[in-house]
């Protein structure tokens, strides 16, 4: 996510927050270990209450939602596929 998506696209407006979520041992230390190894520059949220789970139904990680900017879920896929995510992106981001 970070080189494929959020370094191609953030200064075509786009923004990423990765979630920390169902983790029960020490969860921001897991978190910032996280996101030192794989060099996250995105903002990183804990959902330390399963808060974001829930909502969005999140049963396997990872799982990419993306959000429009009206804030409707556009896209939601447990796993990473570079193209699929880039193909919704870009047509968000083509949309004014």
């Amino acid at each position: 996510m970070e080189k494929q998506i959020w370094q191609k696209y953030r200064e075509r407006g786009l923004q990423v927050f990765g979630v920390n979520a169902g983790e029960r041992s020490d969860p921001e230390k897991n978190a910032r270990q996280f996101v030192t190894k794989n060099e996250v520059t995105y903002p990183t949220l804990m959902d330390t209450d399963d808060t974001m789970m829930e909502t969005y139904k999140i049963e396997a990680f990872p799982t990419v939602a993306i959000i429009d900017r009206k804030g409707t879920l556009r896209y939601i896929q447990a796993g990473f596929s570079e193209e699929a995510v880039r193909q919704q992106v870009e047509a968000l981001l083509a949309e004014r």
